[in-house]
């Protein structure tokens, strides 16, 4: 639901969190390309919003900001100002020393960070209680591929272990009891990313996981709910435009890097996953759909995802989601499985769908085009009771949950 923010005047860049029922939103460029040097105050999740006293920090804007554990506060963390990158870390708490903001609640600056100065970074409040710093640019606008931990609100920072992933701004992450997530973003060359990656609880791991369904994207929001489902909404594409769509993670608990394939909680494995993008323009909406399902029938077999030549996992999916492909929905997401028993093992596909008609003149006939992008996914199963847990997440339509397995490991859920 769209709520009123009309004292708010229009910005980009801000940063924002909340704690205590109170939402913050921090700095942000307006329209003239200005950094600003303010706080806005709602206690109403939203509804109304007062602008605070001017801060002690300087103006800014691609703030970094954590939300700090039991929502004691929340950590400011560098962005880009005035003067240029800023390296710096403030605290703001309810009436704990400071410079208060009149509302009774105020601003603490803290030791200047081991880090060097960024903007477009990432910070996360891990379940274990410490903060973690990672990515941005630099001063030189180099794409950071680090690392940082503090164990005392930001008070004084350790560098961990450089991360497997490539340096990126602008990316958008999670934290989660087992780990933390971390989705996208720009990199070397200014390339709009499509990846994801996880770590262990501590930060010191990480692993890529499978490519996602959705599109390359920067600068998305993302949250972790309290009944522990990861949202993440929106962005900007590889193209520029501004994305309007969002994907939901049901028990999105990675497993962990550096648990063992062979553990007691090892159910079953994804053989292999697909990427999986076409688009088909025909006269007949229903000769297109059937074209796209043929497609996607052809494209899975051989050793893309090594299913057996005997299996007719393939055609019955084909069967299955050609239906699917016929609705006029201009947008939306499709998600089938089909399952063999005997063999003990399941096909699934999960696309984002767009639809649309067009004419070349008045006298011409309608052209319908169906685009899909997404995933597809074989598994396999070790014995019967892991085949009825795989079958139990499919039919809850949470197999985007599998796809924080690794490709050829197992996945434990």
């Amino acid at each position: 639901r769209l709520r009123a923010a009309a004292a708010v005047l229009p910005r980009s860049q801000a940063s924002g969190g909340t704690g205590h029922g109170t939402v913050l939103l921090l700095g942000g460029e307006d329209e003239r390309r200005e950094v600003l040097q303010e706080v806005w105050r709602s206690d109403d999740v939203g509804m109304t919003w007062q602008l605070q006293a001017t801060p002690p920090w300087p103006a800014r804007c691609g703030a970094a900001v954590a939300v700090l554990p039991d929502g004691a506060g929340l950590l400011l963390l560098a962005g880009w100002g005035t003067t240029g990158h800023l390296r710096d870390a403030w605290l703001w708490q309810e009436a704990v020393g400071g410079v208060e903001d009149g509302q009774g609640s105020q601003w603490k600056k803290l030791p200047e960070p081991a880090w060097c100065a960024r903007e477009d970074a990432m910070v996360l409040s891990l379940a274990n209680g410490s903060l973690l710093v990672c990515g941005g640019y630099d001063s030189n606008g180099q794409e950071l591929c680090d690392a940082w931990t503090s164990t005392d609100m930001g008070q004084v920072w350790t560098r961990l272990r450089r991360p497997t992933w490539p340096g990126r701004g602008y990316a958008s992450a999670a934290t989660l009891p087992g780990g933390v997530l971390i989705f996208g973003g720009i990199g070397e060359g200014n390339t709009v990313l499509r990846d994801a990656w996880d770590s262990n609880a501590s930060g010191t791991k990480w692993r890529q996981l499978p490519t996602p369904p959705w599109p390359s994207r920067s600068g998305a929001a993302v949250a972790t709910l309290p009944d522990g489902v990861v949202m993440l909404l929106g962005g900007m594409g590889e193209k520029g435009q501004v994305l309007q769509d969002g994907w939901v993670f049901e028990n999105a608990e990675p497993t962990s890097p550096k648990g063992s394939p062979t553990s007691e909680r090892t159910k079953f494995r994804t053989v292999k996953s697909k990427d999986v993008e076409y688009s088909v323009t025909h006269t007949s909406l229903d000769v297109a759909a059937e074209q796209l399902a043929q497609f996607i029938y052809n494209d899975t077999g051989g050793k893309s995802l090594g299913i057996p030549e005997s299996s007719t996992l393939r055609n019955r999916l084909r069967v299955k989601i050609a239906p699917a492909f016929k609705t006029e929905a201009e947008h939306e997401r499709i998600t089938a499985h089909t399952v063999d028993k005997a063999a003990l093992s399941l096909l699934a596909l999960d696309v984002k769908k767009a639809f649309w008609v067009q004419r070349q003149s008045y006298f011409a006939p309608k052209s319908h085009t169906i685009h899909i992008m997404g995933i597809a996914r074989y598994f396999e199963a070790g014995d019967r009771q892991a085949f009825e847990e795989l079958l139990n997440v499919a039919n809850r339509q949470a197999l985007a949950t599998i796809m924080y397995a690794s490709r050829e490991q197992v996945v434990a859920v």
